[in-house]
This record gives C-alpha cells, sequence and structure tokens, in this order.
C-alpha cells in the first residue's frame, strides 16, 4: 500500500436702519428763526447744523456696519477678481499589489526538515542518478506541501527506477494538488498496472474522477476494483467505500 491518501476532502445682509433726523423746518421753529434771520454771506446756523447731525448720523452708521464686516471673516473678492480655484487633491494611494498564489506562501518549514532537504539536494549534486534519494526529497517536498518540487523529484526518480507503483502513486497525488488532473488518473494507472492490488492508487483514481473530472462510472469501476481487493477498505475519514459508491447513484 501507498505510504500516502490525497490531501485534498473527497459596500440678503439686513439693512441697517439709518438714526433719522428732524426736518428743517422743525429746527427752524425750535431756533426761533428764519431763512431771513440769517446774516448775509455767513453761513445759516439751521444749515451748519443739518450739515453736522447729517455728519454724525453717517459716522453713527459706518461706526456699526465696520465691525461686523471686520469681524465677519469673509475677505472682500475684488469685482473683477477670479473665483477662488480648489485646492488640488493629494495623489491616490497606489494600488495594492496583486496576492501571491497560495503555493508562493507556503508557512516556515521546521529546520530539520530544511536541513535534510538541503542535505539531498547536496548529495544528488554528486549522485544525480540516485533514484532513492530523489523519493525522499520528493517525500520532503509532498510532505510539506510543495507539490511543484515534488513532482519534479519523482519525475527523476522514475527516470532512475521506473515502474514503482509508491512513486508513481504519490505522484499521482502531487498531479491532482497541483491541478493536473488527467495526469493524476495516468499516474495511478500505471502504479495499478505495476501493482493491481495496489489500494491507495486505486482509491485516490476513483477520487479525482468522480469530484475533479466528474466522471462517476469510471470512478465506480476504479472502487469497484479496490472492493475486490479489499472488501472492508475506507477513506481517509474511515467512511467505507462501498457507502460511498451507493452515493454516486
Amino acid at each position: 500500500m501507498a505510504r500516502r491518501k490525497s490531501k485534498k476532502s473527497p459596500e440678503d445682509a439686513p439693512v441697517r436702519d439709518t438714526p433719522g433726523s428732524a426736518s428743517v423746518s422743525e429746527r427752524q421753529a425750535s431756533s426761533g428763526m428764519s431763512h431771513a434771520d440769517a446774516p448775509t454771506g455767513m453761513v445759516r446756523k439751521s444749515t451748519c447744523l443739518m450739515g453736522m447731525l447729517l455728519t454724525l448720523a453717517l459716522g453713527l452708521y459706518l461706526g456699526g456696519l465696520l465691525p461686523g464686516l471686520l469681524n465677519s471673516g469673509v475677505p472682500a473678492v475684488p469685482p473683477h477678481a477670479a473665483p477662488p480655484q480648489p485646492e488640488a487633491a493629494p495623489p491616490a494611494s497606489p494600488a495594492p499589489q496583486a496576492a501571491r498564489p497560495a503555493q508562493d506562501n507556503q508557512p516556515p518549514m521546521p529546520p530539520e526538515l530544511v536541513q535534510k532537504i538541503t542535505d539531498l539536494e547536496k548529495a544528488l549534486l554528486t549522485n544525480p542518478k540516485d533514484a532513492a534519494r530523489w523519493t525522499a526529497l520528493g517525500n520532503l517536498y509532498f510532505d510539506t506541501g510543495q507539490a511543484k518540487q515534488a513532482i519534479s523529484a519523482y519525475e527523476r526518480s522514475l527516470m532512475f527506477a521506473p515502474g514503482n507503483p509508491d512513486v508513481l502513486t504519490d505522484l499521482g497525488i502531487m498531479y491532482r494538488e497541483a491541478g493536473a488532473y488527467e495526469q493524476a488518473v495516468d499516474s495511478f494507472r500505471k502504479a495499478t498496472a505495476a501493482n493491481p492490488g495496489h489500494e491507495n492508487a486505486l482509491f485516490n483514481e476513483g477520487v479525482v474522477l468522480y469530484y475533479d473530472l466528474h466522471r462517476k462510472d469510471e470512478a465506480t469501476r476504479a472502487w469497484q476494483r479496490l472492493l475486490k481487493v479489499n472488501p472492508g477498505a475506507r477513506s481517509p475519514d474511515g467512511q467505507p467505500v462501498s457507502e460511498m459508491i451507493k452515493h454516486l447513484h
């Protein structure tokens, strides 16, 4: 039996009132003088008095108006001045970069595994035809979720020791992890061609055929062959394969 089964599960301003003043006739009456009483060549008192009152009234008006203008906080705009321009908007922040694929964000490996991988890679530089070391390196990549590296290592192993059903089965599982479903099925079938009773290869062939390729009939045949080898075969979560076949129909 192979060492592993598939990892995958089958948003207006107010106008201020100007103070009024008495009419000229009223002021003349109150002073007891008429226009004829004023000396020739001199300013009449009534005219002088009226001018003083008008000056006083204008002063009171301006005195009450200016503080309001000064305290309003609104600067005067020249009649032909261009309207104020809005402030330039700050430059937009750069768009976030696209996230990397999940396989590039693997959690850090334990130091001992890193050391084992390093040691195997160094050894294979010395003896690149060592199928066993290629398999061991593939297993380390398998265990650390590095599907592409595992596929490369297993393929090298099979170059120097072809037909190994366990390596073919693990290679098929890594093909599935990489989304290469047809290659996964082909690898499982090569494994059972080398060993017709290889349970993990038969089980995983059915998984890929049913869940990934949606070829129910072929999946059923693969699992039926598995039951001939082991009538009590179960999935990794403990479900009997015989029950799984029933749910396919």
